[in-house]
């Protein structure tokens, strides 16, 4: 989407949301958590290297900088590196603080503030907004609740940018008040004018594990003092993962474990993040035979995390005097707790309860089976 205006003044921005930086997903174990993590920072890293590399004069960030918002030392460390390269390039940084506690002032937005590496603002209490002039363009940043005083008539003289992680924040006047509403809280990113108002979601630049994020990155936006002159999603290469599909059927009659190497291998140092889709009805013979666990861990150790995706995976039972092995048991358990976990229960109800439904009717009929 492109405004023109044919303004004399403009500056280049970077909106950015969903770095998630400390962010520990349930379903991984120590050593794919360390890879995680590391793959987490190299998005936030590649988000303020293209902020650099063109030229940009705003840093915008609308959430979700980390995954806590007290996170650990190393975490802090890390973005006080990234920002202070950003700081050095002339960018100024502008952050929302989500904090629960609108009085709390150990968060990790509070402390990068006092390194001066980025302005912090806060829907409750604090400082709601900031005002910068870049090169002449007057902003007022913060978060909705700043603009409840402000004045509605379209001609003035500051350009006034509210950053939000709150989807019912559009609902509200004082949102509306605002010329640009930047939307955090969505992984997705997106465009759309409302009225007067353009509202813009730059997504989210970590990358995904446990659900499907198609893309991750950031929103390129240059303004001028009457709003936005063009904005455009830029990808973070390798961020979102290599999708590799299994079905039980080419799996059954042939050497499962050699089948899923020989597709997966290449990608093993060469991609972050793979996922391993299964499809089908697996025994437990055939789950056995795949050995997926060993190719996890070799591939941790190779830089690449490989995630499973088993909403599609049904669980055959076994015949009457058959009783269900104790591994077994707990990789279907397993299984059934990493779907809930990586599942948005909004979205994904449907399966997350098919999955529960299986592991349960499964063992249930194996019971009743050996009973009669």
């Amino acid at each position: 989407m492109r405004f023109l205006r044919g303004s004399a003044e403009s500056i280049r921005a970077v909106l950015t949301a969903g770095n998630l930086i400390g962010a520990a997903p349930p379903s991984l174990n120590a050593e794919q958590l360390a890879l995680f993590q590391a793959h987490s920072r190299r998005s936030f890293a590649a988000v303020v290297d293209q902020a650099i590399a063109v030229d940009a004069d705003l840093m915008l960030i609308a959430g979700g900088l980390f995954a806590r918002s007290e996170p650990g030392l190393d975490d802090i460390r890390f973005a006080s590196q990234c920002l202070g390269r950003a700081r050095d390039a002339g960018i100024v940084a502008i952050a929302l603080d989500e904090a629960d506690n609108p009085a709390a002032d150990s968060t990790g937005i509070a402390f990068l503030e006092e390194l001066g590496l980025v302005a912090g603002v806060r829907s409750d209490g604090g400082i709601r907004s900031r005002t910068v002039d870049i090169a002449g363009v007057v902003l007022e940043v913060g978060a909705p609740s700043a603009f409840g005083h402000a004045d509605p008539a379209p001609h003035h003289a500051t350009l006034r940018i509210a950053l939000t992680g709150e989807s019912d924040a559009l609902q509200r006047p004082e949102a509306m008040a605002a010329d640009v509403i930047v939307l955090g809280n969505r992984p997705d990113p997106g465009q759309r004018q409302l009225e007067s108002v353009f509202l813009i979601c730059p997504g989210w630049s970590a990358p995904a594990v446990a659900e499907r994020r198609p893309e991750a990155g950031f929103a390129l936006v240059d303004l001028d003092q009457g709003g936005v002159i063009a904005a455009e999603f830029r990808e973070l290469a390798g961020v979102a993962p290599v999708v590799v599909t299994f079905t039980a059927g080419e799996l059954a009659d042939r050497d499962s474990d050699g089948v899923i190497r020989e597709r997966v291998t290449p990608l093993i140092g060469n991609a972050p993040l793979v996922t391993l889709e299964f499809v089908g009805e697996f025994s437990r013979e055939l789950w056995h035979r795949c050995r997926v666990a060993d190719l996890s861990r070799q591939a941790s150790a190779d830089g690449t995390l490989v995630h499973l995706d088993l909403s599609q995976l049904d669980i055959t039972t076994a015949p009457a005097d058959a009783s269900p092995t104790r591994s077994f048991v707990v990789e279907v358990r397993r299984a059934a707790e990493q779907l809930t976990a990586g599942a948005a229960p909004a979205d994904d109800a449907d399966t997350v309860a098919r999955a529960r439904r299986l592991v349960v009717d499964g063992f249930r009929r194996r019971a009743e089976s050996r009973v009669a």
